[in-house]
């Protein structure tokens, strides 16, 4: 039986809200998705608005323009398919892979992770994480001049949020929370060593986006990753902060949202988001897969 509106869901009812939503995407039913969220519902877009226009948070009414509009440049609609999801109180998380052809016949390819939250059986906000290099190339969004912070002063602008959480933060003690929760800390410290020992010998971490715009975007053993950090703090005027600030778990995986902070040498400032999916094995983390904003990362870094 289907909830109504206004009644309480389960986690089993959140996650085929969610799927029914992003059904009604695939088919190219606005209306139909439109109609599971709620009337003072919010959609927020991962990035920079000095990097790409599209971002921040939007109305229900917005961003059903910005569908219509999408959908309205494509063949055929686009599919809208549900890879995986964690669920906990009123959150889910579910990554998902687009895919498109345009009326141009630029073929589109991305994969999102999407943060819902669930108010009766409507969504009541969405946070999107994904590749925004790979939607300004295939539909031919204008660049725009990047203006990375360069202030050392002041605290640059951060998206929408809570509070960092600490290990004290987490009032269900669970393990996996933990987990990432002290594995995330270690990168203020700038022990490269300590983070690699929370890591299982074979963890993985993967990073969306597409190689040919940007060649970090793949996935990376663990011994890879030694190196990538070796070479980003080699870059940075002290060390890089990857706060968490909301979380959720679901038997061995956690979804976590977080926010870096960091200054390069040449004193750029570095404050990006983040969506990662954890997966926790024996008290270390298995693997990752990460979602930020690669337009930021390049802005600053090159």
């Amino acid at each position: 039986m289907k909830p109504r509106k206004g009644e309480m869901m389960g986690l089993g009812d959140n996650k085929r809200l969610v799927a029914h939503f992003n059904s009604h995407l695939t088919g190219s039913d606005i209306d139909a998705a439109l109609s599971l969220l709620a009337d003072d519902a919010t959609w927020w877009v991962l990035g920079k608005p000095d990097l790409f226009p599209v971002t921040g948070t939007r109305s229900n009414r917005e961003f059903g323009k910005i569908l219509r509009d999408v959908h309205a440049s494509l063949q055929d609609g686009m599919r809208m398919d549900v890879v995986g999801m964690v669920a906990e109180g009123d959150k889910v998380a579910a990554e998902l892979h687009a895919r498109a052809t345009t009326i141009a016949g630029r073929a589109y390819d991305n994969r999102y992770h999407m943060l819902y939250t669930v108010r009766g059986a409507e969504i009541a906000s969405v946070r999107e994480y994904t590749d925004l290099m790979n939607i300004r190339d295939v539909f031919a969004v204008p660049d725009v001049e990047p203006r990375p912070c360069l202030d050392r002063s002041g605290e640059p602008a951060r998206s929408e949020g809570s509070a960092p959480l600490r290990s004290g933060d987490i009032g269900d003690l669970n393990a996996g929370k933990l987990v990432v929760i002290d594995f995330l800390e270690l990168f203020r410290s700038g022990d490269i060593g300590a983070v690699l020992d929370m890591m299982t010998d074979d963890a993985t971490w993967w990073v969306n986006g597409r190689p040919d715009l940007y060649p970090g975007a793949r996935s990376w053993t663990k011994a890879e990753m030694a190196d990538v950090w070796l070479d980003l703090y080699g870059r940075l005027d002290g060390t890089l902060s990857m706060d968490p600030t909301a979380m959720i778990a679901e038997g061995n995986q956690v979804a976590a949202e977080a926010r870096s902070h960091a200054i390069t040498k040449a004193g750029a400032v570095y404050a990006n988001d983040y969506h990662l999916l954890f997966t926790v094995r024996d008290r270390k983390i298995a693997s990752v897969r990460e979602y930020t904003d690669l337009l930021h990362a390049a802005a600053v870094f090159g």
